[in-house]
């Protein structure tokens, strides 16, 4: 094959590759709306209506119902008679057997989402996890409970404040280990969360060193600064020798 076909070939791979990265973003986005609009619903609008052809309006109409819904139910309980409602609902659905334990777990998680003194993850440390000389990205989450830490420090007659700590697993941060560890035995890195999130994901391609926002820089820019190290050294123009030095006769004296 001549150097045009191979040119072509190489062009159309390259195409490709950009057309797939830059839409990855834009289809996933479509999919998970699709996801949302189909589950809320499946949910809201009876079944025989989603077999007609307005079904696409029904749906789109379903999910305006739940979003109104939410704003109502937000306002309602910003004001006295709201908040009396609420409160006598908690108080009845965490006293129903079995009903109670799900409803306080996912409180529990919403109250921690949602609380303004203190964010889910708090500081990110490197742990040594899982054996000594092996070391973790983790995120600090909260304080040990003083009943348990009392009892730790029992066990192991030590005197040092006890937090917890969550070491997630890459690439899936959402799973992981939850660790119980003294203070003295964390080491705290001058990281955002976010950026340290970033680095598990990518298992650790991402440098969370680098500057987090390059307004300048778009997803095609960086595609094309990764097709340009991926280029043969071959394709990159030859850089002259320099002149040999000439052997002249030395002179006499």
């Amino acid at each position: 094959m001549n150097a045009f076909g191979k040119k072509i070939i190489v062009g159309f791979r390259t195409n490709i590759l950009i057309g797939l990265f830059l839409l990855a973003p834009l289809v996933g986005t479509l999919w998970i709306v699709d996801l949302v609009i189909t589950f809320v619903s499946n949910h809201v609008v009876p079944t025989p209506w989603l077999a007609t052809k307005y079904a696409p309006l029904f749906r789109i109409a379903a999910l305006i119902v739940v979003v109104a819904a939410l704003y109502f139910v937000g306002l309602l309980t910003r004001n006295f008679v709201g908040k009396k409602i609420y409160r006598y609902a908690d108080w009845i659905l965490t006293r129903i057997p079995v009903i109670s334990s799900v409803y306080t777990s996912i409180r529990q998680i919403s109250e921690s989402l949602v609380n303004s003194q203190s964010t889910l993850f708090k500081d990110v440390v490197a742990v040594q996890f899982p054996r000594l000389g092996l070391y973790s990205i983790g995120f600090v989450t909260s304080h040990v409970p003083e009943t348990i830490s009392r009892k730790i420090e029992a066990g192991t007659n030590s005197n040092s404040d006890m937090i917890c700590v969550f070491v997630p697993t890459a690439p899936n941060p959402t799973t992981g280990f939850l660790l119980l560890m003294a203070r003295s035995e964390i080491i705290y890195l001058n990281i955002s969360v976010a950026a340290a999130l970033k680095m598990v994901i990518s298992g650790g391609a991402a440098s969370p060193w680098k500057n987090e926002a390059v307004p300048q820089q778009t997803l095609l820019d960086y595609i094309e600064a990764w097709l340009k190290r991926g280029e043969p050294t071959s394709s990159l123009p030859e850089t002259p020798a320099p002149p040999a030095a000439e052997n002249k006769p030395a002179e006499s004296k």
